[in-house]
C-alpha cells in the first residue's frame, strides 16, 4: 500500500475489483446485539426435534398383524352365592292369656225359635276381677263360624263364702253378637247352637289344641294324665301356653277325685309356667 493506496501487482489487476470486494465483505464487521436489561433470562435457544423416521408400510401387514394376535381372555367371575336372609318368627304384641274358659253360644226369642232376638255368649267367670271395656276372644267350635272379638259390658262380683269355702268371684257379660253367622248356624240345639272358647284379653293369634295331643313335658310339672281340660297356643308353635288343668288335692298323682279336685289356670312366661288362678274346693 502506497500513499494510502494498494498497489496491485500488474498480473492481478484484472481481477482487482473483485478482491476488493471480497474483502470487504469479509471485512464487514456484525451489527452489534442490542444490550439486555438486566435482570432478563434469556430464552432457551430453539433446539430442532429429532426427524422421525417412518417405518416403510407394507400394504397388508397390520391387518396381518392384528390377526395373529389374539387378545387375552377374559375369564368371566361367577356370581357369588348369596345365603337368603333367615325368615323372622312373628313378634306378638301380646303375652299368654291370663284367662281362658270354655262357653256356649246363647240364642234368645220369644217363641226360642228364629228369628232370633239377642245372640250372646253366656257370662264368663273370673277368678279374678278383669277390666271393664276390655275385649274377648271368641274361638269357636264350629270351623265354618268367624273368630270373635267381643267387649266386656259389665262385670258382675260375686263375694266369697267363708264357711262354705266359696271363693270370691267376677262373671263377665259380653256385648251381644251381631255377626250373622251366628244367628243362622243349626247346631245341636236351637238356643244353644255351638260351643266357644273365651280367651282374655283379646289374643286374635290364639288356637286351641287337644289336650289329647300334647307331651307331658309341654305341660306345666305334677299335671296327671288327663289332667288338662283346654290348651291355647299362642303363636302357632304347636306348644301350650295357657292351659286349664285339675288336680286331687287328696292325691296328686290324679287328675279327679270329686269334691277334693282343685282347678288351676296357669300361664307360660318367658319358658316357666305360672300360676294365675287357683280354686280349692272344701275337703
Amino acid at each position: 500500500m502506497i500513499g494510502g493506496r494498494m498497489r496491485v501487482p500488474a498480473g492481478m489487476r484484472g481481477f482487482g475489483s473483485c478482491v476488493v470486494l471480497l474483502v470487504a465483505v469479509a471485512c464487514r464487521s456484525e451489527p452489534a446485539e442490542p444490550a439486555k436489561p438486566a435482570g432478563s433470562v434469556e430464552a432457551p435457544s430453539e433446539v430442532d426435534a429429532p426427524a422421525v423416521v417412518s417405518a416403510p408400510v407394507v400394504e397388508g401387514a397390520e391387518a396381518d398383524a392384528e390377526a395373529d394376535v389374539e387378545a387375552p381372555a377374559v375369564e368371566a367371575t361367577p356370581p357369588a352365592e348369596v345365603t337368603p336372609p333367615p325368615v323372622p318368627l312373628p313378634v306378638l304384641d301380646v303375652e299368654s292369656p291370663t284367662w281362658i274358659g270354655t262357653q256356649r253360644v246363647w240364642r234368645e226369642s220369644k217363641t226360642d225359635r228364629p228369628p232370633w232376638d239377642q245372640v250372646t255368649i253366656t257370662e264368663l267367670r273370673f277368678g279374678f276381677r278383669p277390666k271393664r271395656g276390655a275385649a274377648v276372644t271368641v274361638l269357636p267350635d264350629d270351623p265354618s263360624l268367624p273368630t270373635l272379638e267381643l267387649k266386656i259390658e259389665r262385670i258382675v262380683g260375686h263375694r266369697a263364702v267363708k264357711e262354705d269355702d266359696i271363693q270370691a268371684s267376677w262373671d263377665a257379660v259380653l256385648e251381644p253378637v251381631t255377626d250373622r253367622a251366628y244367628h243362622d248356624v243349626e247346631g245341636t240345639t236351637p238356643t244353644f247352637p255351638v260351643g266357644v272358647v273365651a280367651v282374655y284379653p283379646a289374643t286374635p293369634s290364639a288356637r286351641v289344641l287337644d289336650p289329647a295331643t300334647l307331651d307331658p313335658a309341654q305341660l306345666p310339672a305334677g299335671t296327671p294324665p288327663g289332667g288338662v281340660s283346654l290348651a291355647v297356643d299362642v303363636n302357632g308353635d304347636g306348644q301350650p301356653d295357657t292351659v286349664e288343668r285339675s288336680i286331687c288335692t287328696d292325691d296328686p298323682k290324679i287328675a279327679d277325685c270329686g269334691e277334693a279336685t282343685a282347678w288351676e289356670l296357669q300361664r307360660r312366661v318367658e319358658g316357666a309356667w305360672t300360676l294365675v288362678h287357683r280354686f280349692d274346693p272344701s275337703t
